[in-house]
């Protein structure tokens, strides 16, 4: 039977090859798929090794939100969801694999280590283009979610803020420390009132308090004494402003004896002055009012007498 000379041809190179590389011709042909095969190992190590730096980045510019108890809440509701593997390798290697396939065929005639170094140039700009896209999502997802966060948090610091609104007698109670100015009864309160005496104001500015004359008027507040004075309806008086807060002062009339002077500097519980019947009185007894920002303080809610 005559051999064909393609059929002579083939034999002679299977004989070439099988001398040359103690191989057979069969198997050297099978040397690029082999190779193809440790490509797509190592393409699939480089695509993990950049989506770990992706990964490490988007975590240390994300570390108050990754330790907070909404990514635990994401987390959890993002692990619930059922993912469709199929599609997105389907949708991967779609894109990737027909780009990689195509050009393998434009340069077939070229060398097998520029081929491969341009897949290699287009896969990793693909995974980096993905990476990038998924950046952008998370970061416009993070963005939203603390956009709205914060809506509700300053409607909830605004409601918070309109409960726990304080009245002046609370400020005054924070910033300053108070005590009893005198042991006596009380004959008159802070507010309007009615009286046969045609000199008694209807509107009381304070409170006064029942005591013997000469009794020792003690400083209810730690400050500074601003002025001493007899001049007008409150006979002698003084007025002390307080150390902590400069807007909080009060005021002690009738005395019938000042022992302190204006500048002095007093401590809470220090003796000031004399209970006595000066200026416009109906009796020996102490005139004392609590004043915050130039306006009269009801003293009860303050020291409860």
């Amino acid at each position: 039977m005559a051999i064909s000379e393609a059929d002579k041809i083939r034999r002679a190179e299977e004989i070439y090859y099988r001398r040359r590389y103690n191989k057979d011709y069969r198997s050297v042909s099978n040397e690029p798929q082999k190779k193809n095969r440790g490509f797509i190992s190592w393409l699939f190590g480089k695509v993990v090794y950049i989506s770990l730096i992706v990964c490490c980045v988007y975590a240390y510019n994300n570390k108050e939100y990754l330790l907070s108890d909404q990514f635990k809440k994401d987390f959890e509701s993002f692990i619930n969801q059922p993912v469709n593997m199929n599609q997105i390798m389907e949708i991967f290697d779609n894109q990737n694999y027909n780009q990689m396939v195509e050009k393998n065929e434009s340069n077939e005639k070229k060398d097998t280590s520029e081929s491969t170094n341009e897949i290699v140039e287009n896969s990793i700009t693909y995974v980096n283009e993905i990476s990038t896209e998924i950046i952008k999502t998370t970061y416009l997802k993070n963005y939203t979610d603390n956009s709205n966060n914060s809506i509700k948090n300053n409607k909830t610091i605004k409601i918070n803020n309109s409960e726990k609104k304080l009245t002046t007698a609370q400020i005054i109670k924070n910033k300053c420390k108070f005590k009893f100015p005198i042991k006596g009864t009380v004959t008159s309160r802070f507010g309007n009132r009615t009286s046969t005496y045609k000199n008694v104001s209807k509107n009381h500015t304070g409170i006064d308090i029942s005591a013997k004359y000469g009794t020792y008027i003690r400083s209810a507040i730690e400050g500074k004494v601003i002025q001493v004075s007899s001049v007008g309806n409150y006979g002698k008086h003084l007025m002390i402003q307080s150390k902590s807060d400069p807007n909080i002062v009060t005021l002690y009339a009738h005395c019938s004896k000042i022992l302190v002077k204006k500048g002095d500097i007093v401590k809470i519980g220090d003796k000031i002055a004399r209970v006595g019947n000066t200026g416009n009185v109906t009796g020996t007894h102490l005139h004392f009012e609590i004043r915050y920002k130039n306006k009269c303080i009801n003293p009860d809610s303050i020291l409860e007498f």
